[in-house]
Formats: structure tokens, sequence, C-alpha cells
């Protein structure tokens, strides 16, 4: 039987329908791709996924985000495009072999990099409750002009993002991680700055417990690479490195 509209065999017993129209709109993709203009790609790709008719239409339009998102320098999306492909046609190996690459290359970046941007992190560090800084005097508070000075640094940032929540307290700035732990608040933020940090399981003269019951937080680090806390299990025995995870 001849196959019309576009229909393509799809094996087993059962016919695969696409459209020439998604056809030529993919290879528009893939075109704008190889001439890197990922941007451009990106948006055409994302216009042309309601209306792919097929699994295999599907699983290549978001290969082809993955490798644009991936020419940009957003591995985590790149990744997420990949799962998507995969989920759709789980029998083609393409998806899971560039999915590997990007999982290697993030690892690569968490290694050498701050693992994001320079923006992103200084947002971060502005929206922050409380801030862990190991080169830091001691805080217990913010002295008046202080707090003025922050409920002005906080109402010009509600200008900006209209879904940031009145803080519970003034920021406060702290040494040590577990000193922000006692302190934070349900919901708050910790921005923790590079540094060495030593933490242990038992409570001691110079160590807390960094296990944390009660309290829902938000612990976010400068750098995947340089915030590093060092476990200290027992009195006289090396400490053990923590791998830090990104938020």
């Amino acid at each position: 039987m001849a196959l019309d509209n576009g229909e393509r065999c799809g094996g087993a017993g059962c016919c695969e329908v696409t459209s020439d129209s998604s056809e030529e709109e993919l290879e528009e993709v893939r075109k704008l791709y190889t001439d890197k203009e990922y941007t451009q790609a990106i948006q055409a790709a994302e216009t042309l996924l309601p209306h792919c008719s097929s699994p295999r239409l599907l699983s290549e339009t978001h290969l082809l985000l993955a490798k644009c998102h991936r020419g940009q320098g957003d591995l985590k999306n790149a990744i997420l495009s990949c799962n998507s492909s995969i989920h759709h046609q789980s029998t083609w190996k393409e998806p899971f072999l560039y999915r590997s690459a990007c999982f290697q290359a993030l690892h690569t970046a968490y290694q050498e990099t701050c693992g994001d941007c320079p923006e992103t992190i200084a947002k971060d560090r502005e929206e922050a409750d409380i801030i862990v800084d190991p080169n830091a005097a001691e805080s217990t508070g913010l002295s008046e002009e202080g707090k003025a000075e922050e409920e002005e640094r906080r109402a010009k940032l509600r200008l900006f993002r209209q879904d940031v929540s009145e803080p519970k307290s003034p920021r406060v700035v702290v040494n040590k991680i577990d000193e922000a732990l006692r302190r934070a608040k349900e919901g708050q933020t910790i921005f923790v700055e590079p540094g060495v940090y030593q933490v242990s399981a038992g409570a001691s003269k110079e160590l807390s417990s960094f296990f944390l019951f009660g309290k829902n937080l938000r612990l976010v680090g400068a750098s995947v690479k340089d915030c590093v806390l060092l476990y200290k299990r027992t009195e006289g025995r090396r400490p053990k490195v923590v791998d830090w995870k990104p938020s």
C-alpha cells in the first residue's frame, strides 16, 4: 500500500505519520544550528514542537534544542532537552550519548569555574538573608544605620522583583556556617562566600553539628570549586573534604 501525506512505516504493524512542513521546519532549525544562530534556532525549535506529529520528530527536535543550549553554554538546559528527546524515543542512542557528553562538560565546568555566571552569583548574594564570609568578623546584627541601609536595599530590590517577600530580619554576616544555620529562620536563604569551612557531626567547642532539623532553608554557594567543606569526624583525624553541591 502506498503511503501518502508523509506517512512512514514504523514497523511492527504500525505507521508513523509525519508532516512535510514539520520536516522542512526541522531542516531550517538544523541550518540555524549549523550557522551557530543558537538563539534563533531555539526559538524556531520551540515553535515547531507543538506541531510535531511523531515521536521521531519530537525526539530530533529536542536533541537539536540540546545542541543549541550547549552552544550557548547552557549545559543544564541541554541535559533537560536530552531527557525530553530520550522520553519521546528511548531506543535512539544519540541523545544518550549527547547527554553523557553534556554531563562530562558540566563536571569539568564545576571543577574549573564557579559553576554559574557572575550575574547570577551577584543576584543570589543580593537576595540572601544571611551571608557566610570566612574573613568577616563576628556580627551580632546591624546598627540602626545599618538597618536603614538594609531596608533601603530591600526596597530597591522589590522595585525590580515583585516576588521578593519582606525579610523577617535584617541581613547579617557571620564567618561560620553553623552560626548561620543557628540564626536562620524558616524559609530564609544563606549565601556562602568562597572559603574553607570545617564542620562536624557532633557539637564541640570549636565546631557544631552541620545537621539541622526543624527548618527549611536554602543554602547557596558562590562557587562549586572554591566553597570547601571539611568534615571533621573525630579529634586527631584528618578532615574529609565534602563536595559542594550547586543550587
